[in-house]
């Protein structure tokens, strides 16, 4: 399978597709067969350097909201989530398979598209919670910063 990889830090011209195994869920994991991949804003800094700072070694893997077909299920795993289409935060995520932690994932509603659905795993629950943190009241204005932004463009919908 393939997979993209960064051996120093940059711009993207330092991202290189690899090749390697598919990977093996563990214990409370799953596979997932990946169809799109969510880029998030905090890799392309890390990649630039930024990841020095917080220790990300080198070789390293871009994280990203996916959205795929679960395929595997980790040893003793629950094997209901096979052949659905779900959404997953993952470390790994520029791959043609990914794993993600069996409890975290998010069942993907049908007529959904695989872009918007990319919104299910961080954006959504971050953008729901920052709302309800606001303790707002019916009618309240509520200004959203970086409306552009993926958070953002959901706390819009949501507010």
């Amino acid at each position: 399978m393939r997979r993209v990889r960064y051996r120093s830090y940059g711009g993207p011209e330092v991202l290189q597709v690899e090749e390697t195994d598919v990977p093996e869920p563990g214990p409370d994991q799953v596979r997932l067969r990946t169809e799109v991949i969510g880029a998030n804003f905090i890799d392309s800094k890390f990649r630039q350097g930024l990841g020095r700072r917080y220790g990300r070694p080198l070789p390293a893997a871009l994280t990203g909201d996916v959205v795929g077909t679960v395929d595997a299920v980790g040893f003793g795993g629950d094997p209901r989530p096979l052949g659905r289409r779900v959404a997953a935060l993952t470390e790994d995520a520029f791959a043609d398979y990914v794993l993600a932690d069996a409890r975290w994932l998010a069942t993907v509603p049908d007529g959904l598209d695989d872009g918007s659905a990319t919104m299910l795993p961080l954006a959504a629950p971050v953008a729901l919670g920052v709302l309800r943190a606001g303790r707002f009241a019916a009618g309240e204005t509520v200004l959203v910063h970086a409306a552009a932004g993926g958070i953002g463009h959901v706390a819009v919908q949501l507010a």
